[in-house]
């Protein structure tokens, strides 16, 4: 909210679904509704839903603060040797938000051939299939699997609130509705 960081920052969209609605859910989980209003009005943020855009100014310097800047989308300039200098920062919040979003799987009711999915899940979520898995860059749920990044692992002591619950549903519509309305782009 430091007025020096005004057009200093921009946002995957919270209008939308995906990382930018989770991280307007965190602003109002620990900001209140007024904070996550306040920060869209006053802020002068620029939206887009590419994240490689984001990445790309961030790693540019145009926008040197990045919310819901996704680490995929930096990566791919950190392997070049650009952007050594931009880190994921959650603050010293005890709750952090996020869901399962990429890498979440479901068995859908009356599939085609339930069978089948049953043995690729079991498969997938086997050390074999994790090990596969993580070659993608995103890390497993498992013990005894490496990490693919280090820098996602969970933190011991930290509390992870799941904001793709179907009990976050409200809070997330509010959210959107609040970026709606204050988003003047």
């Amino acid at each position: 909210m430091k007025p020096q960081f005004a057009d200093k920052i921009v946002w995957d969209d919270p209008r939308q679904g995906g990382a930018g609605i989770n991280s307007a859910v965190g602003f109002i989980m620990h900001g209140g509704e007024d904070f996550l209003v306040k920060l869209l009005k006053e802020q002068q943020i620029v939206y887009t839903n590419n994240g490689r855009q984001i990445a790309e100014w961030m790693v540019k310097g145009r926008y040197p603060i990045g919310i819901s800047a996704g680490p995929q989308h930096l990566e791919q300039f950190w392997r070049g040797g650009h952007g050594k200098n931009i880190e994921n920062w959650n603050g010293d919040m005890s709750t952090l938000i996020g869901g399962p979003g990429f890498g979440a799987i479901a068995l859908m009711d009356k599939a085609p051939h339930p069978n089948v999915a049953k043995l690729y899940i079991n498969w997938l979520l086997s050390k074999e299939g994790q090990m596969e898995y993580v070659k993608s860059g995103r890390n497993s749920r498992r013990l005894d699997v490496p990490p693919a990044d280090t820098a996602l692992m969970a933190k011991p002591g930290v509390k992870y609130e799941d904001t793709q619950s179907e009990k976050s549903i409200p809070i997330r519509k509010r959210a959107a509705e609040i970026s709606r309305e204050n988003i003047k782009q």
